[in-house]
């Protein structure tokens, strides 16, 4: 499923990113030309940039930073990054990026309580289990029977 500057590929996550080091601060920032902007304060001396760019990455995504590969760019400010599994999605992303999520209501999310979400929370790898199954309403509102 591709979605401009993300794709998911059998539950892992493939994100297209420009690196911006140098920065005062570390932080996701905004889509800009299919890219997710990412600042980090490392200065790319040595792999110095990308050894960092993992890092931080894996601690937005909760996934090790040594499982966080690098796929084109290691020279470059433009890279395409595979993150394993993702156990956490970051808000700046869509949060609606999980691969089953259309072929679930919308009404259904919109039920779902707080508290549920906060169990949901600390289910386990990978957060696709959350949004593929682990809320099973009796009957949602889209599959009801017509009386």
């Amino acid at each position: 499923m591709d979605h401009g500057f993300y794709k998911w590929k059998s539950g892992n996550l493939v994100l297209d990113v420009r690196t911006v080091p140098r920065a005062s601060r570390n932080h996701l920032g905004k889509v800009f030309d299919d890219r997710l902007k990412v600042y980090i304060t490392a200065s790319p001396v040595d792999g110095k940039a990308n050894r960092y760019l993992c890092k931080f990455l894996g601690k937005q995504f909760q996934v090790p930073p040594t499982h966080i590969k690098i796929l084109t760019g290691k020279t470059s400010g433009n890279k395409k990054i595979l993150i394993p599994t993702p156990a956490k999605v970051p808000n700046t992303i869509n949060p609606d990026i999980a691969p089953n999520r259309s072929q679930i209501s919308k009404n259904y999310y919109k039920s779902v309580s707080h508290e549920n979400i906060r169990k949901a929370q600390s289910v386990p790898r990978p957060a696709i289990q959350f949004l593929a199954g682990y809320f099973r309403p009796a009957c949602p509102n889209s599959l009801q029977a017509n009386e």
